[in-house]
């Protein structure tokens, strides 16, 4: 048995609950028996479908049997891994950590079974202890639809699609809705507002009159990313995972970061030429964008492509990888 345990909510977002139902899908692929661990106070959560679900209270102690996948970023939970892991380890089962960057790395001074830095990021690519280190983009994990070769970019429509996810704490839906709308340089192109999955009930009924005022389709739940993805000239969207759905739908995007950790940690994508980064702080922010959003655009006219470095297959790659891991 393979566990995940991850967390998800309006403070956290979304984007580590995706990544790990898609790497349990994987896994499950390869015929391996998974569960999800979750906190008993998270909420429901779409996608589980038939996986067995433990619902954890503070100061349970984790399963004694089954290998476990720890992908937490919150503080509090990541501050415990490397005590988890000792725990997992002590029980005879496989610890395996998805990591983070930088100074916040969750893994110092314990030597995971297997250590997951699927980034696009220098920091990625610093050394980590562990029997099995995975590193880099190439072990980006996806939901199999990403695998799927996307559409031409050229031959796309004028639609710039706009996706900051989760609470979006920033207000940052409602800036880059406005900027889109008052970009005068990339003409005639329609704009899809997709709402985060926990936005408050008021911002959602705020962002609906927003829309509809302007002529704007908002998206509350689409069943697929990829497809609106596939078919947009641009996505407009926040600091969290989904920069690298839009690199395995070759679709240019422009990166909203609200501060200067978020900023830096998203410039690599930048570097590589998979998008704009922008402060969203800095001074006449709305008129750059705009800018920002039909230079992007331009991308269309040449021969780019974000699956060169990103080609939807990582999960299927990390699964792999794991299983052989952790010998099973």
């Amino acid at each position: 048995m393979i566990w995940m345990r991850f967390q998800f909510g309006p403070d956290i977002g979304m984007g580590h609950a995706v990544r790990s139902l898609a790497l349990a899908k994987a896994l499950t692929s390869s015929g391996q028996a998974v569960g999800l661990m979750l906190d008993s106070d998270a909420g429901e959560l779409e996608g589980v479908g038939d996986l067995p679900v433990l619902q954890l209270d503070p100061g349970d102690n984790l399963p004694a049997e089954g290998h476990i996948i720890f992908d937490m970023s919150h503080a509090g939970a990541r501050d415990n891994i490397p005590t988890w892991v000792k725990y997992v380890q002590k029980a005879g089962n496989g610890a395996v950590v998805v990591d983070g960057l930088g100074p916040d790395a969750y893994i110092e001074g314990v030597k995971a079974d297997v250590v997951l830095t699927p980034y696009l990021m220098s920091e990625a690519a610093r050394q980590r202890a562990a029997k099995t280190w995975l590193s880099g983009p190439q072990f980006s994990i996806l939901s199999d639809e990403y695998a799927q070769e996307p559409s031409k970019l050229k031959s796309r429509p004028n639609v710039v699609m706009i996706s900051i996810g989760g609470a979006d704490p920033w207000a940052l839906t409602e800036t880059a809705l406005e900027a889109a709308l008052n970009t005068t340089s990339f003409p005639r192109f329609e704009v899809k507002v997709v709402a985060g999955p926990q936005l408050s009930t008021a911002r959602r009924t705020h962002l609906t009159t927003q829309c509809k005022k302007s002529d704007v389709e908002l998206l509350d739940a689409p069943d697929s990313l990829r497809d609106l993805l596939g078919m947009s000239a641009v996505a407009v969207l926040g600091p969290g995972l989904t920069k690298y759905e839009a690199a395995a739908c070759n679709t240019p995007a422009v990166i909203l970061a609200p501060d200067a950790d978020t900023l830096a940690i998203n410039m690599p994508f930048a570097e590589a030429g998979l998008a704009s980064v922008m402060d969203a702080s800095a001074r006449n922010f709305s008129g750059q964008l705009g800018a920002a959003i039909a230079s992007q655009a331009t991308k269309r006219r040449s021969s780019w492509t974000g699956r060169a470095l990103i080609d939807g297959k990582g999960a299927a790659r990390a699964a792999e990888a794991i299983i052989e891991a952790l010998g099973e």
